[in-house]
């Protein structure tokens, strides 16, 4: 197999990246055809529950959200929930506690809970004790369930001259060119992470990969996804879902499917109107089976901060719906 030692990110970067860009522009159909599923692979049916942007504290609305989630995963009995990031806007030390009831309805349910690292979620700490608050080992990891392997990773990285640094209380704000970023160690790891398994793999990341928004470096990011895919000789890389950006689109780069979740709560305007509001809470239900990827989202409404017909409202972007689209995927 890979080996991290025996594969240069650059050089396969180069014979990739112009080939991808063009398929995010025109319609993203793959240029790669390997097999679909790994010889002999006996895979079940998986359910999993996910939720991005929640901004606990900071939303009015964003604790029901969260409990209005947890109640319907334990109701459907899903496999694991896992949030996208932004699940809050930090946890000071000194005023953790506002955020433990929330974090006891998180724990509520009644399976595997798992974590995403956001840029809002160090704005008032550093990695390390979030890390610590939400039962962390580290912020780049995986797992296994199913028959699927499931990765994890983290874009809160500034880099400054090749050298890569942590989100730490809101430093990111200071330097918007320099952010964000999948740092060196993380693409070396995710290399022989993908190395070792055979299975099909989701990925979750806060930042988008295949978006026309995403990490700085997605290039080397999907370059490593898409040689996995082509040493396996089966598409081993399945899709990869994020948050963030808090809008509903779709990319498919490759033969891999990238997908935004929205935000749970709202879009951000800043300024005059702050934000809209979602009327619901809005997450979806995600059904691995073989061959397929099938998201169950939801539908709201828009609830404006302005009259109707007020003069000086503003324009909407038209990414931005109160929806997370329901798909049926291949692979």
């Amino acid at each position: 197999m890979l080996t991290a030692k025996k594969f240069t990110r650059r050089n396969f970067i180069k014979q990739s990246a112009a080939a991808g860009g063009l398929l995010l522009a025109t319609g993203c159909r793959s240029i790669l055809s390997p097999r679909s599923l790994p010889p002999g692979w006996k895979g079940s049916t998986l359910r999993f529950g996910v939720i991005s942007d929640v901004h606990l504290v900071f939303h009015p609305d964003a604790d029901a959200r969260l409990t209005s989630f947890v109640e319907e995963m334990n109701r459907r009995k899903v496999d694991f929930i896992i949030q996208l990031g932004d699940f809050c806007h930090g946890y000071a030390k000194e005023k953790r506690e506002k955020f433990d009831g929330a974090m006891r309805r998180w724990n509520s349910f009644l399976g595997p809970k798992y974590h995403v690292l956001g840029n809002h979620d160090v704005e008032a700490c550093s990695k390390k004790e979030i890390l610590e608050y939400w039962g962390m080992e580290r912020s780049f990891y995986s797992f296994d369930m199913g028959g699927y392997h499931f990765v994890i990773l983290d874009g809160d990285y500034l880099k400054f001259d090749g050298e890569y640094k942590d989100y730490d209380k809101g430093n990111y704000r200071n330097s918007p060119n320099n952010i964000p970023y999948v740092s060196a160690a993380e693409l070396d790891w995710l290399t022989r992470d993908l190395a070792a398994t055979h299975a099909p793999t989701i990925l979750f990341s806060h930042y988008g990969l295949g978006l026309p928004e995403s990490v700085r470096n997605a290039d080397e990011v999907r370059a490593v996804l898409e040689h996995a895919n082509k040493e396996a000789g089966f598409r081993k890389v399945v899709a990869s879902l994020c948050g963030h950006y808090h809008k509903d689109r779709y990319s498919l780069i490759n033969g891999i499917h990238y997908i935004e979740i929205n935000s749970a709560t709202y879009y951000w305007l800043g300024g005059k109107w702050r934000w809209i509001k979602y009327k619901d809470p809005l997450y979806a239900t995600v059904t691995l089976k073989p061959g397929r990827l099938d998201i169950e989202g939801r539908k709201s409404r828009v609830v404006p901060s302005w009259a109707p017909g007020q003069a000086d409202a503003p324009v909407l972007d038209k990414d931005v719906t109160a929806q997370i689209s329901s798909r049926y995927l291949r692979f």
